[in-house]
């Protein structure tokens, strides 16, 4: 990072906006172009630091310059057939000269450079194709403008400045107005950060919205009380102030990661005020006054639900040792947020119902008719009487999901980053303009960075990357090339100059003054790109430069590496191999450098996913038994719980595996809050089967286990609507967090139960 730092100062990052404009008029797409041109210079200064949409002062370079950019070899070779023509004219202007007519070949040896130039193009193209001098493709129907940013775009408000400006120049152009078929597109990494984080925010508020919606219907559905809603909606609504209060204090921001949390806090917060509000609406029932109802509820609840809270709580806790700023910050907000949801449900709660009801009852006096639950009534029947078939299927489940989990293991990490984009853009979006156009450039669009002190420097610094590169075995390379300033120039000088002053002789013959035609012409050309001297960084022209030069105009301050061609980033494997090529280079005198690109942030982490999804994993878990061992004081009560957890999260991991549900750097983290989440249902159960005696686990489903299903429901519903996502690593982890929810509310309503069923059988303390 603090590389990457470096590099935006010194040359404001890398990243750029490409224009696209399309028709099937190719001179007014070219007209188009230069008029935009024109007016995005006029725009202010320390906007945009440079446009890049035609090649011609490349082209005037090279042609000036042709010779130099001719291989050694092909250089004899012109020299060879320029002479046998040069030859020819000379003995053709002196007076015993005769034609013979068709009683001799008085052809003149044919001077063609056709085949030298092809096999030299690679010296002296532009970096990106071209249709009479404009960067584009598809024969002019469509050309491209890339648009260099003064500063660094890495910010969602310097690069949504930069494509805003650009659009309303565009607009104003008015692309119909030079052909009614013309559209005008945009991609480029400034692009598609930008449509990134609009996606994800879009995301965040529909799925936030919707998990309302959905969560107040659940409990409109189980409470028959509207009432409810508002009273445990606005005791969310509070917490969420206190943690987003608290966040904007000490971290400032949300991140990706950690803006659709809000959503998972709704979800998973309301809970405790769930379990609150049925205990306190069961003692209503019973015709006990409000206030001596609300005591017993809370006397009942709040060890349980804190125990929830805190379980939960550690398992977001256990997110801050992680090195990815993102996933700490995650942790931090759910810790502040689950407590806050439970101190808001312990505090504000019970103050707002109990002045609610001096206004209106919220159980009026007369008796209800009883509701019963078929799935209760099954759960609790199965539970209760039929526990050896229970656990005997749940170990059957166990052992085939390890079994599953244990083949899957080894491919579990998710390398296809294309999963893990936003599916619109990948389909028809900025991602898919970006795939044609990609095919326009002769190097990466997004290459990565290093930077160098000198000139030198730079050809020292590619010479490293490339020998680090060959000494991996054939298959293993992933670097295609490595260019400095230097690359620009003309290779072996030196070796072409001997050659070149023999053309330069051949050519300074006065009789060769009176040559007249084509021929005057390919000789004038030729003549004049002889310099007599080697070519310098001095000579290249500006257009070719200013990609390596730094925002103070310091020539030859970048270095540019590209991976190999035809090679798919997007595939992890690739990438690690890529960035671990050219992350350190290590240079002669002892010195290393460090590139620097997005394709080296993302392989960084997936090694960090790699190396602490495990430990971190293993700690939430760790945690959490711990606390509920010294929290219950009871071995037993725990063992229970911890079963059921323990079980409930490895029928989850096997789901996934079968659903080939890889972990990416989203979705790694629903195994930890799994743990505190899944500890929950479980805690409440066995609070509540302890609290009214063994012989009461069917009575206990029946009351209790409603009101953890509903919890389970608002928890469900908080992760649902993710998977609605367009972003897809978003997606996953609500489908991932889905199935956990399923599992443990399943083991909590039915295995937990089943087991204290069992072992009191065993001890003949179970009474049917």
């Amino acid at each position: 990072m603090k590389e990457l730092n470096r590099v935006v100062e010194k040359i404001g990052g890398v990243g750029s906006l490409i224009v696209v404009a399309e028709g099937p008029d190719v001179s007014a797409n070219k007209r188009f172009m230069d008029d935009l041109a024109k007016a995005l210079g006029d725009l202010p200064e320390g906007l945009i630091r440079y446009v890049d949409y035609k090649a011609d002062d490349i082209r005037k370079y090279y042609e000036d310059h042709f010779l130099y950019y001719v291989d050694a070899p092909d250089l004899e070779l012109f020299y060879g057939r320029l002479k046998k023509r040069i030859d020819y004219e000379k003995i053709k202007r002196t007076p015993l000269f005769f034609d013979f007519g068709d009683e001799g070949d008085s052809t003149p040896p044919e001077l063609s450079f056709d085949d030298i130039r092809d096999r030299n193009e690679k010296h002296y193209s532009a970096p990106i194709s071209t249709v009479d001098d404009y960067y584009g493709g598809e024969w002019g129907r469509m050309l491209i403008m890339v648009v260099r940013p003064q500063g660094a775009t890495i910010t969602i408000d310097s690069a949504r400045n930069l494509v805003s400006s650009v659009e309303d120049v565009v607009k104003k152009l008015d692309p119909a107005s030079y052909d009614p078929r013309m559209t005008v597109g945009y991609c480029g990494n400034v692009k598609s950060t930008i449509e990134e984080y609009d996606t994800l925010k879009h995301d965040i508020f529909s799925t936030a919205l919707l998990c309302v919606l959905l969560v107040a219907a659940s409990i409109v559905v189980y409470f028959l009380r509207i009432r409810v809603v508002f009273l445990l909606g606005a005791v969310l609504c509070i917490a969420l102030g206190w943690t987003f209060a608290l966040t904007r204090i000490v971290i400032g921001y949300l991140n990706a990661q950690t803006a659709f949390l809000g959503s998972i806090i709704v979800g998973t917060g309301i809970n405790y005020g769930i379990i609150v509000m049925a205990r306190y609406l069961e003692e209503r029932k019973k015709q006990k006054a409000p206030l001596e109802s609300m005591k017993i509820a809370l006397e009942m609840t709040v060890r349980p639900t804190f125990l929830a809270a805190a379980t939960t709580a550690i398992s977001f806790a256990v997110l801050l040792l992680a090195r990815i700023r993102g996933l700490s910050q995650f942790g931090f907000i759910g810790v502040v947020g689950v407590m806050s949801c439970w101190v808001a449900t312990v505090l504000i709660l019970p103050v707002m119902t109990l002045e609610t009801e001096k206004i209106l009852r919220l159980v009026k006096p007369r008796t209800a008719p009883k509701r019963q639950s078929a799935l209760f009534e099954l759960a609790s029947r199965i539970s209760a009487h039929s526990p050896v078939f229970i656990l005997s299927s749940a170990l059957i489940g166990a052992i085939v999901a390890l079994t599953v989990v244990w083949k899957f293991a080894p491919n579990a990490i998710e390398y296809d980053f294309t999963k893990m984009r936003n599916q619109v853009s990948v389909a028809s979006g900025t991602e898919a303009l970006e795939k044609r156009v990609s095919q326009l450039f002769k190097n990466s669009m997004t290459p990565s960075v290093v930077l160098v002190d000198s000139i030198e420097e730079g050809r020292e610094v590619c010479d490293a990357v490339m020998n680090q590169n060959d000494a991996l075995p054939p298959d293993e390379r992933r670097v295609g090339s490595c260019h400095s300033i230097y690359d620009l120039l003309p290779t072996e000088q030196e070796s072409k100059l001997p050659i070149m002053a023999k053309i330069d002789r051949l050519l300074s013959q006065e009789w060769v003054s009176t040559i007249k035609g084509d021929l005057k012409k390919k000789v004038e050309r030729a003549r004049k790109s002889i310099l007599g001297r080697v070519l310098n960084v001095d000579d290249l022209p500006e257009a070719l430069t200013r990609h390596f030069e730094d925002l103070g105009g310091h020539r030859g301050a970048v270095v540019f590496i590209n991976p190999r061609p035809g090679m798919l980033l997007s595939d992890g494997r690739n990438l690690l191999k890529y960035a671990g090529t050219i992350r350190d280079v290590r240079l002669n005198d002892g010195r290393t450098v460090h590139a620097v690109s997005e394709a080296i942030i993302f392989s960084d982490l997936v090694e960090i996913i790699k190396k602490e999804a495990p430990y971190l994993t293993l700690a939430s878990l760790i945690g959490v038994i711990i606390f509920v061992l010294i929290t219950l004081k009871r071995m037993k009560m725990s063992a229970m719980i911890i079963t059921g957890l323990v079980w409930a999260v490895l029928i989850m991991v096997g789901i996934a595996a079968f659903m080939d549900i890889k972990i990416n750097f989203f979705n790694f983290i629903v195994l930890p809050l799994t743990f505190g989440i899944g500890v929950d249902y479980g805690v409440n159960m066995v609070a509540r089967i302890h609290e009214e005696g063994p012989q009461s686990v069917a009575y206990a489903i029946r009351h209790t286990g409603g009101a953890v299903i509903l919890c389970s429901v608002t928890t469900i519903i908080g992760y649902y609507v993710l998977t609605l996502a367009n972003n897809q690593a978003l997606a996953t982890f609500g489908v991932a967090a889905v199935i956990g929810e399923i599992t443990c509310i399943f083991a909590a309503i039915v295995l937990v139960p089943a087991i204290i069923v069992f072992v009191h059988r065993l001890k003949g303390k179970y009474d049917e």
